[in-house]
């Protein structure tokens, strides 16, 4: 499997669609992110942010990242490239114990998930003081865990800022934009970087959800 060096932090672009706003931080350190053409400023950690930091975004693109809830609180993490046979479980531990060093809710499981059965890694969003709620907490919003256990969520890139989230229960005809629209709003109320898009996807051709968890960097 590849690995290289990528910064946790990716760039601030426009949001598609709507977004809430977002209570302004102090100033935080600013971070060029190679291969974006952008400088930000440092975010806190999060699940798409610490994958970002090993695995080039561009791996998410042509394989949906998939997200099935093991409870309430884990998630095991599936991608062909974050797959590893039961016996070799030291490597999953490896790549786990590197993504926990940015963020401590990474961990590992023996599953029969997407990839089939294997070695997973998991992740737990973190709930500690002073840290917004990230893409999972936000979704729970709306859409109970339970649903994702049979159906799991996929999370696709646009690009290295933006990503589109797949799931039939968000998911509408491209007509239906400002149904899509109010979802987002409502997401983007509790985590900043929600908004929309029509886009030709895992559920087909229609109105996705979007997700930037850099759009507020330095807020969050």
């Amino acid at each position: 499997m590849r690995f290289g060096r990528y910064l946790s932090i990716l760039g601030v672009v426009a949001i598609l669609g709507t977004a809430a706003p977002s209570a302004l931080a102090a100033p935080a350190a600013q971070v060029y992110v190679p291969g974006t053409g952008v400088t930000v400023a440092a975010a806190q950690p999060g699940l798409l942010r610490d994958l970002q930091r090993v695995f080039p975004w561009q791996d998410f693109q042509g394989t949906p990242l998939q997200v099935v809830p093991l409870d309430g609180n884990a998630y095991v993490v599936s991608h062909p490239s974050l797959f590893w046979p039961a016996n070799a479980m030291a490597t999953a531990q490896a790549v786990a114990a590197q993504l926990a060093s940015m963020d401590p809710g990474w961990s590992t499981t023996i599953y029969n998930g997407p990839q089939g059965y294997g070695a997973y890694l998991t992740y737990q969003p973190s709930a500690r003081t002073g840290y917004q709620a990230g893409l999972l907490r936000s979704i729970q919003q709306v859409l109970p865990w339970q649903t994702l256990q049979g159906t799991p969520l996929q999370v696709v890139a646009l690009n290295g800022t933006t990503y589109v989230v797949g799931h039939p229960s968000l998911f509408w005809p491209a007509n239906a934009t400002s149904a899509a629209q109010a979802v987002a709003y409502q997401l983007a109320g509790v985590t900043p970087g929600w908004g929309t898009t029509v886009y030709n996807g895992p559920q087909g051709y229609g109105t996705y959800l979007t997700y930037q968890p850099w759009a507020y960097a330095g807020a969050y």
